[in-house]
C-alpha cells in the first residue's frame, strides 16, 4: 500500500465507497435463496485494488462500502433494530482485513515493479492468500454465527442453528 498526497481523498474515499457498495448490490443479486452468499463478489477485487493503488485512506471506504452493503441487506430482511449493527460491521472490518493483507501479500510475493513485460512476476507462489481470504471471511460468518440469525455453514461442514 501507499500513501500518495497528489490525490484528492473524499473523491477517493466517495468513490471507492460507491464502487463497493454497488457492486456488492449487484453481486448479492446473483445469490441462491435462502443463502446471501453470493457465488461472485467483484467488490474484493475493487478493495484490493483501491488498497493497492491508493493505500490505507482506501482501506476506510471499504469499511463504509461493506458496512452498506450489509446495512442494506440488514433492512431488506427486515432486521433494523440496533442489536443487527453487529454483523454488518463485523463484515466491513473482514473486508478491510481481506484488502490489507492482500496487499500486503502482494507486496511480499510479487516482483516490484509490477511490470506486464515479465513473465511469471511471482517470486514464490504460496497458498497462504486463500487461508487468509477464508480467515478474513470468517469474521463475518462468525458474528452471523454467534447472533444467530440465519443458519448456515461454515469452513469445516459445521452447521450453526
Amino acid at each position: 500500500m501507499k500513501d500518495d498526497s497528489n490525490v484528492s481523498w473524499p473523491w477517493v474515499l466517495g468513490l471507492t465507497a460507491l464502487a463497493y457498495a454497488l457492486t456488492g448490490w449487484l453481486a448479492l443479486r446473483l445469490a441462491f435463496p435462502p443463502s446471501y452468499a453470493a457465488p461472485l463478489y467483484p467488490p474484493a477485487g475493487i478493495a484490493l485494488a483501491a488498497a493497492w493503488v491508493y493505500g490505507r485512506p482506501a482501506l476506510a471506504a471499504v469499511a463504509l462500502g461493506a458496512i452498506g452493503v450489509n446495512l442494506g441487506l440488514s433492512a431488506a430482511r427486515g432486521q433494523v433494530d440496533l442489536s443487527a449493527l453487529g454483523v454488518p460491521l463485523a463484515v466491513g472490518i473482514g473486508a478491510t482485513l481481506q484488502a490489507a493483507i492482500g496487499c500486503a501479500l502482494v507486496r511480499r510475493f510479487v516482483a516490484q515493479p509490477l511490470t506486464l513485460a515479465q513473465r511469471w512476476p511471482v517470486r514464490r507462489p504460496r497458498p497462504v492468500a486463500g487461508r487468509v481470504e477464508a480467515q478474513a471471511a470468517s469474521i463475518g460468518s462468525s458474528e452471523i454465527a454467534r447472533i444467530g440469525n440465519q443458519r448456515m455453514i461454515i469452513p469445516g461442514h459445521l452447521k450453526c442453528p
